[in-house]
């Protein structure tokens, strides 16, 4: 089962994931490239762009990392709606590489600006509250899970999701059994901000943004 790429982590409290199960080996450059592709895409600023991935531990989440920024070398910078949003993209980034690790800076000059990447751990993640908050704009946040009960932890930490995306193979059943009665009643109900929320008319599973 596998949803489609996942919403863009706004600034409405409104917020995305895609969790990236342990066996993807053979399709991790497939998946870097097309997160790479979805990251940019508008600058960021459309409602189906991803914004934070949690990606196991070890030397294949490393290589996707690698994979990642490799492809989003090839992009370039593009200007943002307004000053005042690129601004507001520049100080967020900064806020989020200042609890984790800054892989990609995001160069922002006037309006036009380029795709930033910030990594962190589950125990990072899960200790400072910032880094679920959503940037908008071209930026992602990578949390490395040391296995499948800080991955399910951090998903149940998450303030609320657009959509989400599960990138599995058939050996992560399991770990996607577990996660999925975290994730469905996000399919649902729209999590626009805490104290408004709405079922939309059409349900993810009647749209493109929904199962396939």
């Amino acid at each position: 089962m596998t949803r489609t790429n996942v919403a863009e982590r706004l600034n409405l409290a409104v917020s995305t994931a895609t969790k990236m199960c342990p066996q993807l080996a053979g399709r991790r450059i497939q998946i870097a490239e097309d997160w790479a592709g979805s990251l940019t895409i508008g600058v960021g600023q459309f409602c189906t762009n991803p914004g934070l991935i949690l990606l196991p531990e070890g030397l294949e989440g490393d290589n996707f990392i690698e994979l990642t920024l490799k492809a989003l070398a090839q992009t370039q910078s593009q200007p943002m709606l307004t000053e005042a949003i690129a601004e507001n993209f520049s100080r967020g980034k900064g806020a989020m590489a200042a609890f984790g690790k800054g892989e990609l800076d995001g160069l922002v000059k006037d309006r036009n600006v380029a795709a930033a990447v910030v990594s962190a751990s589950a125990s990072e993640f899960m200790a400072n509250p910032i880094l679920s908050h959503g940037v908008f704009g071209p930026s992602g946040l990578i949390v490395r899970t040391p296995d499948s009960v800080a991955m399910i932890a951090c998903a149940k930490a998450l303030i609320g999701q657009l959509t989400c995306t599960i990138q599995m193979e058939e050996n992560d059943q399991i770990l996607v059994e577990k996660l999925l009665p975290i994730l469905e009643p996000w399919i649902q109900v729209l999590s626009a901000a805490p104290l408004v929320s709405k079922a939309p008319e059409y349900s993810p599973q009647k749209t493109s943004a929904g199962v396939r």
